[in-house]
């Protein structure tokens, strides 16, 4: 059970009897009610959709690329010579769309 760090009383979540416990434990349910996102940019794409996935990949590309766990080969070693340069063409379109760096 919760307590209220708010003052002396340390009233309990389902009886608080001061009012920064209301307003404490309010903030806590208004927090549980909120759908959680893992990462800064999901709040910016639709969850699941290409641009989410591309940019999760991404992530798990650069940590393992970075902790040594899997090479640049072995990377591309995974797609045939063609998807590599649909691959590449694709996020070359994708460059020229963004804005430059300021």
């Amino acid at each position: 059970m919760m307590k209220c760090p708010g003052c002396s009383k340390h009233c309990c979540e389902d009886a608080p009897r001061c009012k920064y416990g209301r307003n404490y434990f309010a903030k806590q349910q208004e927090k549980k009610q909120e759908p959680k996102t893992q990462f800064k940019w999901e709040a910016n794409v639709i969850q699941g959709g290409l641009i989410w996935k591309l940019l999760y990949v991404n992530r798990k590309v650069k940590k393992a690329v970075c902790r040594g766990v899997i090479s640049e080969n072995s990377l591309m070693a995974a797609l045939s010579t063609q998807e590599q340069a649909v691959l590449y063409a694709a996020l070359e379109k994708l460059e020229k769309v963004l804005p430059a760096k300021k």
